[in-house]
């Protein structure tokens, strides 16, 4: 049990850490569909600002998903390397 408990442990810090990730790359992602939106909406004149909102809010939620589910979502060898390499006084 006590391994149990030390692998979820490290298991919350490494999901945290992944989800911390995929929001950052995922916001980074969505500005950038954002301006790329707004340069298309200032090339033809559409004042279209809400539309915007929706397209950063969209594309940065889809992209943090994706992020997380299929890149840095960690296994149980993830969890396992990370406590190997943390050295034997962090084991015990």
């Amino acid at each position: 049990m006590e391994i149990d408990a030390l692998l979820k442990k490290y298991k919350r810090r490494l999901v945290i850490e992944a989800l911390i990730k995929s929001a950052l790359i995922g916001l980074i992602v969505g500005f950038c569909a954002n301006l790329v939106f707004a340069l298309f909406d200032w090339l033809f004149g559409l004042k279209m600002f809400y539309v915007g909102i929706a397209v950063w809010a969209g594309v940065t939620a889809l992209t943090t998903f994706f992020l997380y589910r299929f890149r840095y979502m960690p296994t149980d060898k993830q969890i396992a390397q990370r406590l190997d390499s943390l050295g034997l006084l962090e084991r015990i």
